[in-house]
């Protein structure tokens, strides 16, 4: 309690293995941190300080556990957080409104949902997803994303947002420049902010603020 932990090296646990942060503080100095999960959803008196380097979550479940803040400090720095299991397994991102992502990475690969927890608004600085992937947000969230997303997806492999109770909408909220990709699926969602949202050859249901131009047939 009240001690610190400072990296003087990259740090690598387990995929399967959870590295919790209980008590006194944490910083990653600059290093880059992997492992399956990282939990840090208690009450006591902790700090953790992210660096610059990348944050990579290997394992399932609910991979990042931010649920419960009380008593954290919490500082993101330039960090990137990637989710990078390829599975059919679900994995969560469990975040509080002062638990930002600076840059987070939903890679290629696998069917497994990524499923974006919340009550209230959440922040992302910047933020890529490459097909095939299914992100689940949080029903009646509002996600604030400071930099347009980047979304690469084809017909082949396709990206889709859904809501986690379907017909109740989410909102993205981006302030400027372009939102969206082709081949997408889109349900329940609000594009708001002032950014252009625009998905091509693709499907939307319940959307709001979106511009959907839905497939060609060709014969």
């Amino acid at each position: 309690v009240g001690g610190t932990w400072q990296l003087v090296d990259a740090m690598t646990v387990g995929s399967s293995r959870t590295v919790t942060l209980t008590n006194g503080t944490l910083d990653a100095n600059g290093f880059n941190v992997t492992c399956g999960l990282f939990n840090s959803s208690n009450s006591n008196t902790r700090t953790l300080t992210m660096g610059s380097g990348t944050w990579t979550l290997t394992g399932i479940g609910t991979v990042w556990n931010f649920g419960t803040t009380t008593n954290l400090t919490y500082n993101v720095n330039t960090s990137t957080v990637t989710v990078t299991d390829t599975s059919s397994a679900t994995k969560t991102l469990n975040f509080a409104p002062t638990v930002a992502f600076n840059n987070l990475v939903i890679p290629a690969g696998g069917t497994g949902n990524i499923n974006l927890t919340a009550s209230g608004g959440r922040a992302i600085t910047s933020m890529s997803v490459t097909g095939p992937k299914t992100l689940t947000w949080a029903s009646g969230s509002s996600y604030t994303i400071t930099n347009a997303p980047t979304i690469t997806s084809s017909l082949t492999q396709p990206v889709t947002f859904l809501s986690s109770t379907p017909g109740t909408q989410y909102t993205l909220s981006v302030a400027s420049g372009t939102v969206g990709s082709r081949f997408m699926s889109i349900f329940d969602c609000t594009g708001s902010g002032g950014a252009t949202f625009v998905a091509r050859e693709s499907y939307g249901n319940n959307t709001t603020g979106w511009t959907i131009v839905p497939p060609r047939i060709n014969q």
